[in-house]
């Protein structure tokens, strides 16, 4: 989510894309790999699979614990 100056979203400067740079992904989970749901995987184990998946990532995205 992209804050304003006032503190409050700014969902129209993260559609523009002038502020790609300042912009971070947090990701929590994986519930699909390879187009299989994994949903009833024990979560430590999918936590494992995003991990490795995102081990290649790019700047910007960020395993959340």
């Amino acid at each position: 989510m992209l804050l304003g100056v006032d503190g409050n979203s700014d969902f129209d400067g993260l559609h523009s894309r002038k502020h790609n740079d300042e912009v971070q992904f947090y990701a929590f989970d994986m519930l699909v790999a390879d187009g299989k749901d994994i949903r009833k995987l024990p979560l430590t184990m999918r936590k494992t699979n995003l991990a490795r998946l995102l081990a290649r990532r790019v700047d910007g995205i960020f395993i959340s614990d």
